[in-house]
């Protein structure tokens, strides 16, 4: 999905204007969102390290065009988002809209809590021993037209992702978890939620969510993403349950500093 009205630069921005469905329109992606490349790359469906020294141009055939503009805050918005006398000023509505928002907020704890266990494991664990030189021939083969310099670069931080792919192993099985298609479907309509809500779009009616998300598991890259973020709500679910928590309410602040720290 591509919303024009955010893309930075005008001369690509301009390529768009009086575009229609079945048009094809042609434009350089790095240069759309300059200084951005987990945009870029999520718009190709690709890694953010696979577009650094991107600077080709790419056709884009519009399939379909949403129109999307503010409402007036009035009882006709409040009607219409939240059903009929449900809500009856602003402040009850803001209030509606701080509930919707609070699974969100959840999910943010939720990722917090699995980089903390995370870190703790592999304390725990401490340093495993691998195979280096035959990792190495692996990554070469994989990466061939990144060259050596590239697998000595990221050597070391391939290894700490497979310490912690080992552990998460264990801890799936020790739990007995499985993932079933209502899972990849649900985690797959967040992330589409979640990327409209970066538009300022939060109320998706759930028939647009429904299909994307069967578009993007129709794909095999995306749903071995959705897999593995379908594991892990369902480990942090299961590990809850095992250890004895700790709440405490902080600001949103003072959370995202919790998430900066080592």
């Amino acid at each position: 999905m591509v919303m024009p009205a955010y893309i930075k630069a005008d001369d690509q921005k301009k390529l768009f204007d009086g575009a229609k469905p079945g048009d094809i329109i042609t434009f350089n992606p790095k240069k759309a969102y300059p200084d951005n490349d987990a945009e870029v790359a999520a718009l190709l469906k690709t890694e953010k390290d696979n577009v650094k020294d991107l600077n080709s141009d790419f056709s884009y055939q519009i399939t379909e065009i949403r129109h999307f503009q503010p409402a007036e805050v009035d009882q006709k918005l409040f009607d219409r988002v939240f059903g009929e006398g449900t809500v009856k000023d602003e402040k009850e509505f803001r209030e509606k809209i701080a509930a919707n928002i609070a699974p969100q907020l959840q999910q943010n704890s939720d990722y917090k809590f699995l980089l903390d266990v995370r870190q703790h494991m592999e304390k725990k664990v401490g340093k495993l021993e691998f195979p280096e030189a035959l990792l190495k021939r692996v990554m070469i083969q994989n990466n061939k037209d990144k060259g050596a310099d590239y697998v000595e670069k990221n050597f070391e931080g391939s290894i700490k992702e497979l310490t912690w792919h080992m552990i998460k192993e264990q801890l799936v099985a020790a739990n007995n978890i499985k993932v079933e298609d209502a899972d990849l479907k649900a985690v797959a309509k967040e992330a589409i939620r979640a990327q409209f809500a970066q538009y300022g779009m939060s109320n998706v009616p759930d028939d647009v969510l429904e299909n994307y998300a069967a578009e993007q598991l129709k794909k095999r890259e995306n749903v071995e993403n959705f897999v593995d973020r379908a594991v892990d709500v369902k480990l942090t679910e299961a590990l809850k349950n095992v250890v004895k928590l700790n709440t405490k309410e902080v600001s949103l602040e003072e959370f995202n500093k919790l998430m900066t720290e080592k």
